[in-house]
């Protein structure tokens, strides 16, 4: 099971018209963290002859590593 298809059937067992503002508030939180931690792939990545760059994704903001140090997003150069 995907992380993503672990908050669909979190979210669809808890989304009644019962849920109260902070379920939905903590499952907003959960639903943020689990997108941070699926890699994304950068954009306009490239290869300067010593180390891989591109942007961030979501913030857009330049990077080099496993996860971008300004939002956290997880990275997939691959």
């Amino acid at each position: 099971m995907t992380p993503q298809e672990a908050i669909e059937i979190i979210t669809n067992a808890v989304q009644t018209e019962n849920m109260t503002a902070e379920q939905d508030k903590a499952l907003a939180i959960v639903q943020k963290a689990t997108d941070k931690q699926t890699p994304k792939k950068p954009v306009d990545a490239d290869y300067d002859g010593k180390i891989q760059v591109g942007f961030c994704p979501d913030c857009e903001e330049c990077v080099s590593s496993d996860f971008c140090y300004n939002c956290g997003q997880a990275l997939d150069w691959g």
